[in-house]
């Protein structure tokens, strides 16, 4: 090989070392802006979720503090009127029994915004209460199981709430299931949830478009936010898996 020859083929050494430099720093560059697109993908998500529950806070504790005493001072006005007008009694009784409809209405909404009961009284207290309500409120049976689920800290008991919430509201609407199974478990600092019904399942590619976002798409947003996550399968019936990160 040649002078001329051995400078050709050092030349073509060095632009392939330089194009292989260039291409790990390309390729370094797209994993970052990739990860970087995650992450920040995931905190708008998490800065979504905290505004809800905001948002949710607020209006409950409007709905208590300012429909509430309104409400119980109207009550007691039309039982004065009832006893003092003996001729209206008729339709003062039907209006509060009306009021006492909305009340009920109110209070329910204020609840399923926020589970007021949730930090005096603990998660498993809250999820038997929503279990119960349910059940009461439509055509489905549902069996709850639930393992050890202490020192679990209020933003955690929260995000588990609303993922059974989430899951529990979907199988009615949308699965025609008549009875779910769910069962909570933990194992050190990793929780389980896994639900099965005995529906027709949906489509969840489908309904997480319709949802826009701001529905069932809400279960995987929290469970990332826990650094866990959530997979559902449509095998006879809906089912849930769901990991998530205790602590």
């Amino acid at each position: 090989m040649d002078a001329k020859e051995t400078t050709i083929y050092h030349a073509v050494i060095a632009s392939g070392i330089v194009l292989m430099v260039f291409n790990c720093i390309f390729i370094s560059c797209s994993i970052w802006m990739q990860r970087r697109f995650i992450i920040k993908k995931r905190e708008r998500e998490e800065a979504v979720i905290i505004r809800m529950e905001q948002e949710r806070m607020r209006i409950a504790a409007d709905l208590h503090d300012a429909t509430g005493p309104l409400l119980y001072s109207i009550q007691k006005k039309i039982e004065n009127a009832i006893d003092a007008d003996v001729a209206s009694a008729e339709l003062l009784h039907n209006a509060q029994q009306q009021l006492n409809k909305l009340s009920e209405q109110l209070h329910t909404l204020s609840r399923s915004m926020v589970p007021l009961s949730l930090e005096r009284m603990g998660l498993l207290y809250c999820l038997e209460e929503m279990v119960l309500e349910y059940q009461i409120e439509n055509d489905l049976a549902i069996e709850l199981q639930c393992g050890n689920l202490d020192l679990i800290n209020n933003v955690e008991q929260t995000h588990i709430y609303r993922i059974l919430q989430e899951i529990i509201q979907n199988t009615i609407k949308h699965s025609m299931a008549t009875a779910l199974k769910i069962n909570v478990n933990r194992n050190g600092k990793m929780l389980y949830i896994k639900t099965k019904d005995n529906g027709r399942g949906f489509d969840f590619e489908k309904l997480r478009i319709h949802s826009k976002g701001l529905g069932i798409g809400n279960i995987e947003t929290r469970a990332s936010f826990m650094k866990g996550k959530a997979v559902m399968r449509n095998v006879n019936g809906c089912c849930w898996e769901v990991r998530l990160c205790i602590g």
